[in-house]
């Protein structure tokens, strides 16, 4: 995580590390602090089809499932496969 910190402190524009940190949080069960980071992740770049992704497990595993299945819907819709 401290890893993860750093990068995103080395380039905080950069929606790849965003999407990087979420992960990691999702890795520790920290699913809010995720959502919050595949925030800024599509924030950056409103058409990152894995962030959608992302987030939209992480909205289904913090027992928010509406939200979870819009976003898995949206990044099936941006070409996530």
């Amino acid at each position: 995580m401290d890893d993860a910190r750093l990068i995103v402190e080395l380039e905080s524009e950069s929606p790849e590390f965003w999407n990087l940190k979420g992960n990691m949080h999702i890795l520790y069960g920290e699913y809010y602090e995720a959502i919050s980071c595949y925030d800024k992740a599509i924030t950056q770049n409103s058409n990152y089809a894995e962030a959608f992704y992302n987030r939209g497990l992480a909205f289904l595993m913090s027992y928010t499932p509406q939200r979870g299945c819009q976003d898995l819907l949206e990044s099936r819709r941006l070409g996530y496969v």
